[in-house]
């Protein structure tokens, strides 16, 4: 069964998600390219630990973006948040 979803909110969603990826995936290309100089500067393994760090940022955008998808495909009654009735121990 599929369910409706405001294309207003499914754009929005969109957008901000491909702005914060093109934003991310920059980033990666400019660490790339200069990695030689980061290292130079800041020691051998920054370059590599940076571009591992942003490559997990991408991962968390695209699992955000699909969770929205699939959250928007539930039925509404599954879509409200649970109610926290104790604190984790």
């Amino acid at each position: 069964m599929k369910w409706w979803v405001s294309p207003g909110r499914k754009q929005v969603t969109e957008n901000l998600s491909r702005q914060k990826s093109d934003a991310v995936e920059r980033k990666l290309a400019e660490v790339t390219q200069q990695a030689m100089m980061i290292d130079l500067m800041n020691g051998p393994g920054t370059a590599d630990r940076m571009i591992k760090e942003l490559r997990m940022e991408l991962i968390v955008i695209w699992a955000e973006r699909d969770a929205f998808v699939e959250r928007e495909k539930r039925p509404l009654k599954f879509q409200e948040s649970c109610p926290v009735t104790t604190l984790p121990p």
